[in-house]
Protein backbone atom coordinates (compact mmCIF):
# COMPACT_ATOMS: atom_id res chain seq x y z
CA UNK A 1 0.00 0.00 0.00
CA UNK A 2 1.40 3.35 -1.33
CA UNK A 3 0.34 6.53 0.49
CA UNK A 4 2.33 8.93 -1.64
CA UNK A 5 -0.92 10.02 -3.55
CA UNK A 6 -3.87 8.88 -1.38
CA UNK A 7 -5.78 11.90 0.00
CA UNK A 8 -6.12 11.66 3.91
CA UNK A 9 -8.33 12.81 6.07
CA UNK A 10 -7.27 12.83 9.54
CA UNK A 11 -10.09 13.28 12.35
CA UNK A 12 -8.43 15.55 15.84
CA UNK A 13 -5.18 17.27 16.10
CA UNK A 14 -4.24 16.05 19.62
CA UNK A 15 -0.63 15.29 20.71
CA UNK A 16 -0.75 11.80 19.53
CA UNK A 17 -1.58 13.01 16.05
CA UNK A 18 1.42 15.66 16.00
CA UNK A 19 3.80 13.57 18.29
CA UNK A 20 2.97 10.24 16.42
CA UNK A 21 0.01 9.52 13.79
CA UNK A 22 1.61 12.51 11.34
CA UNK A 23 5.07 11.69 11.42
CA UNK A 24 4.39 7.63 10.69
CA UNK A 25 2.11 8.69 7.81
CA UNK A 26 5.72 10.99 6.70
CA UNK A 27 7.93 8.08 6.72
CA UNK A 28 5.00 5.98 5.18
CA UNK A 29 5.20 8.22 2.23
CA UNK A 30 2.38 10.07 2.31
CA UNK A 31 2.36 13.86 1.48
CA UNK A 32 1.75 16.63 3.84
CA UNK A 33 0.06 18.19 1.33
CA UNK A 34 -2.29 15.77 0.43
CA UNK A 35 -3.56 15.63 4.00
CA UNK A 36 -6.77 17.34 5.64
CA UNK A 37 -7.17 17.79 9.38
CA UNK A 38 -10.33 18.11 11.20
CA UNK A 39 -9.70 20.39 14.32
CA UNK A 40 -11.89 22.66 16.59
CA UNK A 41 -9.99 25.81 15.16
CA UNK A 42 -9.24 26.86 11.85
CA UNK A 43 -5.29 26.77 12.34
CA UNK A 44 -2.63 25.10 10.84
CA UNK A 45 -0.58 21.81 12.92
CA UNK A 46 3.10 23.61 13.72
CA UNK A 47 5.58 21.34 11.62
CA UNK A 48 2.98 20.41 9.16
CA UNK A 49 1.76 24.02 7.75
CA UNK A 50 1.08 22.42 4.31
CA UNK A 51 -1.88 19.86 5.69
CA UNK A 52 -5.41 21.62 5.11
CA UNK A 53 -7.15 22.42 7.87
CA UNK A 54 -10.97 22.19 7.99
CA UNK A 55 -13.49 22.35 11.47
CA UNK A 56 -16.36 20.72 9.99
CA UNK A 57 -16.65 17.17 7.95
CA UNK A 58 -18.74 18.17 5.79
CA UNK A 59 -16.29 20.91 4.16
CA UNK A 60 -14.33 18.13 3.03
CA UNK A 61 -14.11 18.19 -1.00
CA UNK A 62 -12.96 14.88 -2.18
CA UNK A 63 -13.83 11.73 -0.90
CA UNK A 64 -10.31 10.42 0.96
CA UNK A 65 -8.80 7.60 0.48
CA UNK A 66 -7.72 6.95 4.14
CA UNK A 67 -9.66 8.51 6.88
CA UNK A 68 -7.49 8.23 10.22
CA UNK A 69 -9.86 9.09 13.85
CA UNK A 70 -8.27 10.12 16.41
CA UNK A 71 -10.84 12.24 17.86
CA UNK A 72 -11.16 12.49 21.87
CA UNK A 73 -13.34 10.49 24.41
CA UNK A 74 -16.98 9.19 23.15
CA UNK A 75 -16.20 11.66 20.09
CA UNK A 76 -14.16 8.88 18.64
CA UNK A 77 -17.30 6.57 18.25
CA UNK A 78 -19.72 8.90 17.89
CA UNK A 79 -18.42 11.33 15.11
CA UNK A 80 -16.17 8.32 14.14
CA UNK A 81 -19.17 5.95 13.33
CA UNK A 82 -21.23 8.80 11.08
CA UNK A 83 -17.96 9.09 9.38
CA UNK A 84 -17.74 5.55 8.31
CA UNK A 85 -20.79 6.14 7.08
CA UNK A 86 -20.03 9.08 4.74
CA UNK A 87 -17.23 7.47 3.38
CA UNK A 88 -18.21 4.00 3.18
CA UNK A 89 -15.31 3.41 0.14
CA UNK A 90 -12.26 4.75 2.37
CA UNK A 91 -9.83 2.98 4.57
CA UNK A 92 -10.48 3.54 8.08
CA UNK A 93 -8.90 3.44 11.11
CA UNK A 94 -9.79 4.34 14.61
CA UNK A 95 -7.58 5.24 17.34
CA UNK A 96 -7.67 3.30 20.72
CA UNK A 97 -10.84 4.44 22.69
CA UNK A 98 -9.86 6.01 25.91
CA UNK A 99 -10.57 4.75 29.46
CA UNK A 100 -13.01 7.66 30.12
CA UNK A 101 -15.45 6.29 27.30
CA UNK A 102 -18.22 5.52 29.25
CA UNK A 103 -19.26 1.70 29.18
CA UNK A 104 -22.89 1.99 27.69
CA UNK A 105 -21.22 3.47 24.42
CA UNK A 106 -18.30 1.22 24.43
CA UNK A 107 -20.47 -1.74 24.90
CA UNK A 108 -22.92 -0.42 21.95
CA UNK A 109 -19.60 0.26 19.86
CA UNK A 110 -18.38 -3.40 20.13
CA UNK A 111 -21.94 -4.80 19.48
CA UNK A 112 -21.33 -2.84 15.70
CA UNK A 113 -20.15 -5.74 13.43
CA UNK A 114 -18.77 -2.83 11.01
CA UNK A 115 -16.13 -2.29 13.46
CA UNK A 116 -14.72 -5.27 12.25
CA UNK A 117 -13.67 -3.64 9.17
CA UNK A 118 -12.63 -0.73 10.39
CA UNK A 119 -8.39 -0.94 11.40
CA UNK A 120 -6.94 0.00 14.83
CA UNK A 121 -4.07 2.15 15.15
CA UNK A 122 -3.44 0.41 18.41
CA UNK A 123 0.56 0.45 18.20
CA UNK A 124 1.50 -2.37 20.44
CA UNK A 125 0.95 -5.41 18.69
CA UNK A 126 3.21 -3.81 16.11
CA UNK A 127 6.02 -2.75 18.00
CA UNK A 128 8.76 -3.62 16.33
CA UNK A 129 11.34 -4.47 19.36
CA UNK A 130 8.91 -6.76 20.76
CA UNK A 131 8.25 -8.40 17.49
CA UNK A 132 12.11 -8.65 17.16
CA UNK A 133 12.06 -10.78 20.52
CA UNK A 134 9.36 -12.78 19.50
CA UNK A 135 11.25 -13.75 16.19
CA UNK A 136 14.34 -14.26 17.80
CA UNK A 137 12.92 -16.57 20.73
CA UNK A 138 10.69 -18.23 18.71
CA UNK A 139 7.50 -17.32 20.51
CA UNK A 140 7.31 -15.44 23.62
CA UNK A 141 5.56 -17.29 27.00
CA UNK A 142 6.68 -14.58 29.75
CA UNK A 143 6.33 -10.69 29.04
CA UNK A 144 6.56 -8.02 31.14
CA UNK A 145 6.35 -4.13 30.53
CA UNK A 146 8.12 -2.37 33.66
CA UNK A 147 7.13 1.20 34.01
CA UNK A 148 6.43 1.60 30.21
CA UNK A 149 2.74 1.51 28.48
CA UNK A 150 -0.23 1.54 29.85
CA UNK A 151 -2.61 -1.64 30.74
CA UNK A 152 -5.16 -1.48 27.71
CA UNK A 153 -2.19 -0.78 25.09
CA UNK A 154 -0.81 -4.24 26.89
CA UNK A 155 -3.70 -6.04 26.57
CA UNK A 156 -3.98 -5.61 22.98
CA UNK A 157 -0.78 -7.12 22.53
CA UNK A 158 -1.88 -10.11 24.91
CA UNK A 159 -5.04 -10.93 22.39
CA UNK A 160 -2.84 -10.99 19.18
CA UNK A 161 -0.07 -13.05 20.88
CA UNK A 162 -3.31 -15.32 21.91
CA UNK A 163 -4.39 -15.66 18.09
CA UNK A 164 -1.01 -16.73 16.94
CA UNK A 165 -0.66 -19.27 19.84
CA UNK A 166 -4.29 -20.39 19.19
CA UNK A 167 -4.47 -19.81 22.68
CA UNK A 168 -7.76 -19.52 24.70
CA UNK A 169 -8.47 -16.84 26.94
CA UNK A 170 -6.34 -15.21 29.73
CA UNK A 171 -6.94 -13.64 33.00
CA UNK A 172 -5.31 -10.53 33.91
CA UNK A 173 -5.84 -9.28 37.94
CA UNK A 174 -4.27 -6.86 40.21
CA UNK A 175 -0.80 -8.12 42.33
CA UNK A 176 -0.16 -4.78 44.30
CA UNK A 177 1.60 -2.71 41.64
CA UNK A 178 1.23 -4.77 38.48
CA UNK A 179 -1.70 -6.47 36.41
CA UNK A 180 -1.01 -9.98 35.86
CA UNK A 181 -1.84 -12.88 34.45
CA UNK A 182 -0.44 -16.25 36.43
CA UNK A 183 2.77 -13.33 36.55
CA UNK A 184 3.57 -14.85 33.41
CA UNK A 185 2.59 -11.73 31.36
CA UNK A 186 2.65 -8.34 33.58
CA UNK A 187 2.71 -4.73 33.21
CA UNK A 188 3.01 -2.55 36.01
CA UNK A 189 1.11 0.42 36.69
CA UNK A 190 3.79 2.85 37.68
CA UNK A 191 5.43 4.92 34.93
CA UNK A 192 8.97 5.86 35.75
CA UNK A 193 10.74 5.90 32.49
CA UNK A 194 14.04 6.42 34.27
CA UNK A 195 14.05 2.83 35.21
CA UNK A 196 11.42 1.55 31.96
CA UNK A 197 12.01 -1.95 30.32
CA UNK A 198 10.50 -4.81 28.65
CA UNK A 199 11.68 -8.17 29.13
CA UNK A 200 10.73 -11.04 27.26
CA UNK A 201 11.26 -15.39 27.13
CA UNK A 202 10.07 -18.49 26.04
CA UNK A 203 11.67 -22.23 27.20
CA UNK A 204 14.70 -21.09 28.93
CA UNK A 205 15.57 -18.26 26.49
CA UNK A 206 15.22 -14.74 28.22
CA UNK A 207 15.64 -11.07 26.02
CA UNK A 208 15.86 -7.18 27.54
CA UNK A 209 15.06 -4.27 26.18
CA UNK A 210 16.47 -1.26 28.18
CA UNK A 211 15.01 1.18 25.96
CA UNK A 212 18.01 2.13 24.48
CA UNK A 213 19.67 3.58 21.45
CA UNK A 214 23.56 3.26 20.00
CA UNK A 215 25.36 5.07 17.63
CA UNK A 216 26.53 2.03 14.61
CA UNK A 217 29.67 3.84 14.04
CA UNK A 218 30.90 3.32 18.05
CA UNK A 219 31.65 -0.60 17.53
CA UNK A 220 30.88 -1.25 21.33
CA UNK A 221 28.30 -1.03 23.59
CA UNK A 222 26.67 -4.47 22.20
CA UNK A 223 25.21 -6.74 25.06
CA UNK A 224 24.06 -10.73 24.93
CA UNK A 225 20.75 -11.25 24.94
CA UNK A 226 19.74 -7.25 24.65
CA UNK A 227 17.46 -5.29 21.73
CA UNK A 228 19.79 -2.65 20.94
CA UNK A 229 18.47 0.41 18.41
CA UNK A 230 21.49 1.13 16.17
CA UNK A 231 21.39 4.45 14.85
CA UNK A 232 23.18 5.64 11.55
CA UNK A 233 22.73 8.69 9.43
CA UNK A 234 19.40 7.14 7.84
CA UNK A 235 17.88 4.21 10.00
CA UNK A 236 17.81 3.41 13.15
CA UNK A 237 18.09 -1.12 12.91
CA UNK A 238 16.63 -3.45 15.76
CA UNK A 239 19.33 -5.80 16.75
CA UNK A 240 19.73 -9.10 18.97
CA UNK A 241 22.75 -10.93 19.14
CA UNK A 242 24.33 -9.85 16.02
CA UNK A 243 20.75 -10.65 13.90
CA UNK A 244 19.12 -7.67 12.91
CA UNK A 245 15.44 -7.95 12.52
CA UNK A 246 13.93 -4.88 11.30
CA UNK A 247 15.39 -1.65 9.91
CA UNK A 248 13.64 1.71 8.97
CA UNK A 249 14.14 4.52 6.86
CA UNK A 250 14.97 8.10 9.48
CA UNK A 251 14.45 12.07 8.32
CA UNK A 252 15.48 15.10 9.95
CA UNK A 253 12.28 15.23 11.90
CA UNK A 254 12.32 11.64 13.61
CA UNK A 255 16.24 12.29 14.19
CA UNK A 256 15.32 16.24 15.47
CA UNK A 257 12.27 14.85 17.64
CA UNK A 258 13.29 11.55 18.88
CA UNK A 259 16.61 11.04 18.70
CA UNK A 260 18.57 14.28 19.91
CA UNK A 261 17.68 13.42 23.17
CA UNK A 262 18.36 9.45 23.35
CA UNK A 263 15.79 9.31 25.87
CA UNK A 264 14.04 5.76 27.06
CA UNK A 265 10.96 7.59 26.78
CA UNK A 266 12.03 8.74 22.72
CA UNK A 267 12.88 4.97 22.50
CA UNK A 268 9.61 3.62 23.19
CA UNK A 269 7.63 6.60 21.62
CA UNK A 270 9.90 6.35 18.42
CA UNK A 271 8.81 2.35 18.32
CA UNK A 272 5.75 3.67 18.67
CA UNK A 273 5.68 5.78 15.47
CA UNK A 274 7.71 2.60 13.10
CA UNK A 275 4.65 0.47 14.26
CA UNK A 276 2.14 2.93 13.15
CA UNK A 277 4.20 3.32 9.56
CA UNK A 278 3.94 -0.55 9.31
CA UNK A 279 0.09 -0.41 10.39
CA UNK A 280 -0.62 1.42 7.72
CA UNK A 281 1.54 0.13 4.97
CA UNK A 282 0.25 -2.94 5.72
CA UNK A 283 -3.74 -2.78 5.59
CA UNK A 284 -4.36 -6.57 4.94
CA UNK A 285 -2.90 -7.84 8.32
CA UNK A 286 -4.62 -5.45 10.95
CA UNK A 287 -5.78 -5.38 14.55
CA UNK A 288 -9.77 -4.12 14.09
CA UNK A 289 -11.25 -1.21 16.16
CA UNK A 290 -13.54 -3.83 17.64
CA UNK A 291 -10.86 -5.64 19.57
CA UNK A 292 -9.63 -2.17 20.13
CA UNK A 293 -12.64 -0.99 22.02
CA UNK A 294 -12.54 -4.83 23.61
CA UNK A 295 -9.06 -3.69 25.37
CA UNK A 296 -10.39 -0.84 26.61
CA UNK A 297 -13.60 -2.62 28.09
CA UNK A 298 -11.30 -5.04 29.97
CA UNK A 299 -8.88 -2.64 30.48
CA UNK A 300 -11.74 -0.42 32.62
CA UNK A 301 -12.80 -3.90 34.54
CA UNK A 302 -8.74 -4.33 35.85
CA UNK A 303 -8.95 -0.50 36.59
CA UNK A 304 -12.33 -0.99 38.36
CA UNK A 305 -12.14 -4.33 39.92
CA UNK A 306 -9.10 -5.59 39.27
CA UNK A 307 -9.92 -8.44 37.26
CA UNK A 308 -10.45 -8.83 33.33
CA UNK A 309 -10.31 -11.65 30.61
CA UNK A 310 -8.93 -11.20 27.29
CA UNK A 311 -9.99 -13.61 24.19
CA UNK A 312 -8.25 -14.04 20.98
CA UNK A 313 -8.74 -11.28 18.68
CA UNK A 314 -10.73 -11.89 15.37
Amino acid sequence: MKLSEDRILILGAGWRVQRFILPALELAGARTANITILRRKSVPVIGFEEASVITDVSRCDETPDLVVNCLPSGELITLGTEVFSTFPSSVHFWDTASSKVPFRLLLKAHSDPRLQEIRSTEDFPMLPNVLAMEKHLGGISRLRFANVGIPIHFLSFMRTLLSDQCGKICIFRRHGDDFASRKRFSISRSKDFSSARITAGHGTADLTDNLGFLDSFSGGGLSDGEVVRLVDDVSVKYRIDGNVYSSFEINARIRAEFLDDASRKSAHELDKVFALRDIFLSPHSHYSARNSIADTIAGKCLKKFGICMVRPGT
